[in-house]
């Protein structure tokens, strides 16, 4: 009996290690505070993680100094992210998230003016393309205090926002999934898409749908976990096999 429990316990731990070493391969794909400028506004550093596309315009180029003319950052850093004016501005990965495992892309927006601003997740969805990108997560900030989300044509997720004030937003994906949860202050739902992906390539942000868009973002963050290897898994089946037998 001694020899039983030890034999399942070294099992355990070793599922459990491998678990663990899994969990350890966590990567942030994308991030930026927009706090790497050496003027404001003028051309910053690179993010402290992830590129931005080359051939198109970079959203570090409009970053503004926060307070005084525009809003303070809510994370109290001296810099923030002004997508008025601008259609589209995108963020980027360094290399894609692939297989199987769960995106999580969270950012802080303000909406100040009657337009709207939309955020995303591209890679190889069927919902629509936008420069060549397929959008599988697309949310639009609405003037109307309305989160929007598309899934074929804009339904109500049924959060809200308000104008002139920051919200922390968290998108949760796991890939392959055809629901996404969307986090909206203290807020959580699922959200249908219309189209699964197996691949994420990049985010999307500050992207207006005319030239009168009065938005910021701030604290853009783009991270990937893989799901536990399958060596992890056979561990765990061993555990409960050998379990079975004694």
């Amino acid at each position: 009996m001694f020899e039983s429990r030890f034999a399942m316990a070294l099992m355990v731990a070793c599922g459990a290690s491998l678990w663990a070493g899994a969990d350890a391969q966590a990567a942030v794909l994308f991030e930026d505070n927009f706090e790497a400028t050496t003027t404001v506004p003028g051309a910053p550093d690179a993010p402290q993680a992830g590129v931005y596309p080359g051939g198109s315009e970079s959203p570090e180029s409009l970053v503004v100094a926060a307070g005084g003319s525009h809003p303070a950052s809510p994370a109290a850093g001296s810099h923030i992210l002004n997508t008025t004016g601008k259609d589209r501005n995108y963020g980027d990965f360094v290399s894609p998230a692939t297989g199987t495992g769960i995106l999580t892309y969270e950012f802080d927006a303000r909406l100040d003016g009657s337009s709207d601003n939309n955020f995303g997740i591209f890679g190889d969805g069927s919902i629509t393309t936008l420069d060549g990108n397929a959008l599988g997560v697309w949310l639009r900030l609405a003037s109307n205090g309305v989160v929007y989300s598309f899934n074929g044509g804009w339904v109500d997720t049924t959060l809200d926002h308000a104008i002139g004030q920051w919200q922390h937003y968290v998108i949760e994906y796991e890939l392959g999934g055809s629901t996404f949860d969307l986090t909206a202050g203290a807020t959580t739902v699922s959200v249908n898409m219309a189209g699964a992906m197996s691949q994420v390539d990049g985010v999307m942000f500050g992207q207006g749908g005319t030239n009168s868009t009065n938005g910021y973002t701030d604290n853009v963050v783009a991270s990937f976990v893989p799901e536990p290897s399958s060596l992890a898994l056979a561990s765990m089946g061993l555990v409960l096999a050998y379990r079975r037998r004694s």
